[in-house]
């Protein structure tokens, strides 16, 4: 397949009415590739909190940021990442990571799911990986604590992801297994009970990544688009709901 890099845009030449755009990142690209939050910043203080997303990462790295909160160094600050290949959550210093490693070059969806008691559950393509007892500390709430994505937040582009990220989902509750496997297909609508952050990644241009849940835009000055005829379309139909 052949394609054509038009600035930082990356276009397919296979492209069909189907494909689906998706965000794509450059690991440590000139600084660009930390994404964050408008004013005022979004952020998460629950105990109970799930993460999800798809990705799809050509090779792995010792830490590969997916999104964090961590502006202060707060005992409550959270990277959630992929660590050689395994899902990985680290609340507080706390570092807890899947059983399972993932395939390079094929799309996956991945979820952290803590509950009130400060257990972690990782599920990788909506099966249970593992649960583990992880932490009940409370997430940070400091003025300079933010979600960011892509990068961490006091070093640029130190930690930074690689490959292609859709469909980033943040919760203040604990998913279910049946909740995350009957919905990561499906595009949300927004305002699902529970929901706090949501990006579709889904622009295909421009540098900002919409949050359709409370208008907390990622300014993404580094995003490119890759626009996924790998089967990507099949796995999240176009214009579901959840």
């Amino acid at each position: 397949m052949n394609k054509c890099i038009i600035g930082m845009l990356v276009v397919s030449s296979a492209l069909t009415m189907n494909a689906t755009p998706v965000l794509e990142v450059s690991r440590g690209a000139a600084n660009n590739t930390k994404f964050v939050t408008t004013s005022p910043r979004a952020k998460v203080t629950s105990v109970a909190t799930t993460i999800e997303c798809w990705i799809n990462q050509p090779s792995f790295d010792g830490e590969n940021q997916i999104v964090n909160q961590d502006g202060s160094g707060a005992p409550g600050r959270f990277f959630f990442q992929t660590q050689n290949g395994k899902v990985a959550w680290n609340i507080g210093g706390n570092l807890k990571t899947s059983v399972k490693t993932l395939t390079p070059n094929t799309w996956h969806h991945i979820a952290g799911v803590r509950d009130a008691s400060g257990n972690t559950s990782f599920y990788i393509d909506g099966e249970l990986d593992s649960k583990v007892a992880h932490t009940a500390t409370a997430l940070s709430n400091t003025a300079n604590d933010g979600l960011t994505l892509c990068a961490l937040p006091r070093a640029c582009n130190a930690g930074g992801f690689r490959g292609k990220m859709a469909e980033l989902r943040i919760w203040t509750a604990e998913r279910t297994a049946a909740e995350i496997k009957a919905n990561m297909k499906k595009r949300l609508a927004g305002t699902e009970t529970g929901l706090a952050a949501y990006w579709p990644m889904n622009e295909g241009e421009g540098r900002v990544l919409h949050d359709k849940m409370r208008n907390r835009h990622m300014l993404a000055p580094g995003a490119s688009w890759y626009y996924a005829d790998d089967n990507y379309a099949v796995r999240i139909p176009q214009g579901a709901t959840a």
